[in-house]
């Protein structure tokens, strides 16, 4: 694992600079399991607001299933404090753009941490819900996701679809 400093001065992959102003928030996702989907355009604009652009990849529009291990959130100026700070976290996303500024649009968002839920809400305008997740090296559940996984072997190289789908840096 790659500490704070070794991951803010890696910058040539970004399309935009990192802001001026010092970070508010910190946070890590580990344990990360995206899975992606090509969806029907109509069905998701009627779930994206109006002023918002989707945008597709060859054509496609696409959503994204992120499951991940939400580790040490905090305010910058806080010590991570359990148990609100360790929580799984699951986004269902899409990808737009504004103002030619490319990101993602978080559709759904479920956590397993009712308190981080209650103050996402309160701190944030995206949509966090509380539900139960169960997860182990193997399967995944919550009650409406289910499924079993397998890792594969490590990819050296992304496609282009890999980074137009992950490198996202706004929302």
């Amino acid at each position: 694992m790659q500490n704070i400093n070794a991951i803010l001065s890696s910058t040539d992959h970004r399309t935009w600079s990192y802001p001026t102003k010092n970070w508010l928030w910190y946070q890590e996702w580990n344990d990360a399991i995206f899975l992606h989907y090509k969806v029907d355009y109509d069905l998701l604009r009627e779930l994206v607001p109006q002023r918002l652009q989707i945008e597709t990849f060859e054509d496609d529009p696409w959503i994204s299933i992120v499951l991940f291990k939400m580790d040490r959130i905090r305010p910058r100026s806080l010590p991570a404090v359990y148990p609100i700070s360790f929580f799984n976290e699951v986004n269902i996303r899409t990808y737009v753009s504004i103002e030619d500024k490319s990101g993602v649009y978080f559709l759904d968002i479920i956590a397993d941490n009712r308190i981080s839920c209650f103050l996402a809400k309160q701190f944030s305008d995206l949509p966090y819900r509380y539900q139960r997740i169960g997860r182990d090296n193997h399967s995944f559940n919550s009650n409406d996701i289910g499924f079993s996984y397998k890792v594969g072997d490590y990819i050296d190289h992304k496609s282009q679809r890999d980074i137009w789908l992950t490198e996202r840096y706004c929302l």
